[in-house]
């Protein structure tokens, strides 16, 4: 398991970094050799698979690129899935401007595999519509809900995506609850945040591994994004985003 816990600055938006942070070094973050690590395999994922796409922007930050990372998540999702048919291929879904009971309940009807968020944060949490959400609270939660859906034969949440700003220090706690989870410990542009997700999403749905994808999309957005793992990142297709199991 990684760990990282220095967190520094806002998403900014613009696609820059500025302010009196833009100059802060960011510690290289270096891959671990999984297979030294001898992690269990992931939790399987009964297909089809679902994402939770949670974009909230508040009025007192700038603006995030939200309508376009999901863009972004849309063109790499039809490229992959555009021939499959309606009712067997996975589900996309995006909830705006959503509080934390909001999420939990599309998380209770929905059962997705992966939560992406796109957002604001702060070291005291996740700067949801309207109140702040802190790891403590996600936590029980979701494993609430894990125990639920495994007891019931639905879906577990797998992955959590924090694409915020001060977000790796509350992606390594929600390691606790889920088998992945990312965060980006400084200052982020909003291009950047774009262009991870958009390489994240690309590759994950070819069924490349979480660990290749992830390096790919940091490669080609920021070094601040840290992975946290519990379990074997390069196992082919981790999460069945591109194949039944």
């Amino acid at each position: 398991m990684l760990s990282h816990a220095i967190v520094l600055d806002d998403r900014l938006t613009a696609g820059v970094v500025g302010g009196s942070h833009a100059s802060e070094t960011i510690a290289e973050w270096i891959e671990p050799i999984w297979s030294e690590l001898k992690l269990e395999s992931p939790t399987k994922s009964p297909w089809r698979f679902k994402i939770l796409f949670i974009g909230v922007n508040n009025s007192e930050k700038p603006n995030l690129g939200l309508k376009e990372e999901f863009k972004k998540m849309e063109s790499a999702f039809d490229k992959q899935f555009n021939s499959i048919a309606d009712d067997d291929k996975p589900l996309l879904i995006a909830i705006p401007y959503s509080t934390w009971k909001g999420v939990m309940d599309h998380v209770g009807s929905k059962y997705p595999t992966i939560l992406h968020f796109g957002c604001h944060a702060r070291t005291s949490g996740a700067k949801l519509y309207g109140e702040t959400v802190q790891p403590q609270q996600m936590i029980p939660a979701i494993q609430h809900h894990n125990d639920f859906a495994r007891k019931n034969g639905h879906a577990e949440i797998l992955v959590i995506v924090s694409n915020a700003c001060k977000s790796d220090m509350h992606a390594e706690k929600l390691l606790e609850c889920v088998d992945f989870s990312i965060g980006h410990r400084a200052p982020l542009g909003d291009r950047q945040a774009l262009n991870f997700t958009d390489s994240l999403c690309s590759n994950l749905f070819k069924g490349m591994n979480f660990a290749g994808s992830f390096g790919i999309a940091q490669s080609v957005s920021s070094n601040g994004y840290r992975l946290h793992a519990k379990k074997d990142s390069v196992k082919k297709d981790p999460v069945g985003t591109s194949r039944r199991w």
